[in-house]
């Protein structure tokens, strides 16, 4: 007797309304800088477990952040640290971030660490939000090209009402294959008010690798708002 093959039907994902609204809400509570807000000049002092250097910088958002720095190395890493700082503050809409994307709630959704939702990003990229019991940010898991992240929120400080700022973030990478832990970071930031914008104020970096481990202190002060050119 001739049986015919069986095509298993799997229905497509959908977006979830509930996985929208909390990631949406909890984004939305981070504190970004305001519309108005052009950019800021600072003294910048920076320490290594070796070198202790001195310069300053300038953020023009949307155009520039120049660093000035006599020792390369340091201003390399001091840029790169500054950059994601500055991509983290840069306000935008949800809908041109991860509201793109179909969202949908995580497995086993109401485990005690709290909500889960999954980012379902093109070409195989992986991106699940973690949100505790007051609906706030409490990690951020990434996958893509073979390597995994994994950052968690474990500190932060009240600035607007409603709004918030990370104080103290750990992050953690992976080898998806073996699952072998490749390095960590553990990074510890203040924060200072100048009229209506919140600006860095100090960042403490950590760096563990397989072989090493990196200590980076940056320190801002005579802080100064642009104006509109």
């Amino acid at each position: 007797m001739l049986v015919m093959p069986r095509t298993l039907f799997v229905p497509p994902l959908q977006d979830h309304l509930l996985a929208r609204s909390l990631l949406q809400r909890a984004q939305g509570a981070l504190q970004k800088w305001p519309e108005e807000f052009v950019g800021f000049w600072a003294h910048l002092h920076c320490w290594s477990s070796t070198r202790e250097v001195h310069g300053w910088l300038q953020l023009v958002l949307g155009r520039r952040l120049k660093v000035c720095l006599p020792d390369v190395e340091l201003r390399d890493f001091v840029q790169t640290t500054l950059e994601r700082l500055v991509d983290e503050r840069t306000p935008r809409f949800f809908k041109d971030g991860d509201g793109r994307f179909l969202l949908t709630l995580d497995a086993a959704p109401h485990q005690p660490q709290g909500t889960r939702i999954q980012v379902h990003h093109p070409y195989g990229k992986r991106v699940v939000y973690s949100l505790d019991g007051a609906g706030r940010l409490r990690s951020v898991e990434r996958e893509a090209a073979g390597l995994r992240s994994v950052m968690v929120f474990e500190e932060y400080m009240r600035t607007t009402p409603g709004r918030l700022l990370p104080t103290r973030l750990t992050t953690a990478w992976f080898d998806v294959a073996s699952g072998t832990h490749l390095g960590s970071e553990l990074v510890s930031d203040t924060h200072l008010r100048l009229a209506h914008v919140w600006l860095p104020a100090s960042r403490h970096i950590v760096r563990t690798g397989l072989n090493d481990t990196q200590v980076l202190r940056l320190e801002l002060d005579g802080h100064t708002l642009l104006d509109a050119p």
